[in-house]
């Protein structure tokens, strides 16, 4: 039986955030929609969902768009907020 995906879900999102996510989904061979269900599947059926929550609110982070004299900073390394919490 083939999956039916007959809901939609909207976000509002600016130029870098549609940027970002289409490079993300480029590098995980997906389009932008199906990455980001993807991205939710993977969080929840793995458990990291509620440690990316924690850290969300721990670390207070929030997108905000960047002033147009700022320019985004490009990550050196993946962020993942498990390593701190991995036991040993």
């Amino acid at each position: 039986m083939a999956a039916v995906f007959d809901k939609s879900l909207k976000i509002r999102a600016d130029d870098s955030i549609l940027k970002w996510v289409g490079q993300l989904a480029k590098e995980a061979e997906r389009t932008p929609s199906q990455f980001l269900r993807d991205l939710i599947f993977y969080m929840r059926m793995t458990q990291s969902g509620p440690i990316i929550c924690r850290h969300l609110i721990d670390q207070r982070i929030r997108y905000r768009p960047f002033k147009a004299a700022i320019k985004a900073p490009e990550m050196k390394r993946p962020v993942f907020p498990w390593d701190h919490n991995l036991p040993g």
